[in-house]
């Protein structure tokens, strides 16, 4: 697992896990979304943006198949 700071006001925390190509994005209004089969290179990018929250809506959520984990 490998984990990002984030810079923003909405992320918490992003989390990526190679053996699975699994990104985690836990967000501070509560709950995660996980994203699958996601190549290291878009999670190095999403660490890397200056605009983080921009990048999730047009590189990461429209393309990568995702679930909401709720948090209880």
């Amino acid at each position: 697992m490998s984990g990002g700071a984030t810079r923003t006001t909405s992320l918490r925390s992003v989390r990526y896990y190679p053996d699975k190509a699994m990104l985690a994005i836990e967000f501070h209004s509560g709950g995660t979304i996980e994203f699958y089969d996601v190549p290291a290179c878009v999670y190095e990018g999403l660490v890397a943006s200056a605009a983080q929250e921009r990048y999730v809506e047009t590189y990461i959520r429209p393309k990568f198949r995702h679930r909401r984990i709720l948090r209880v």
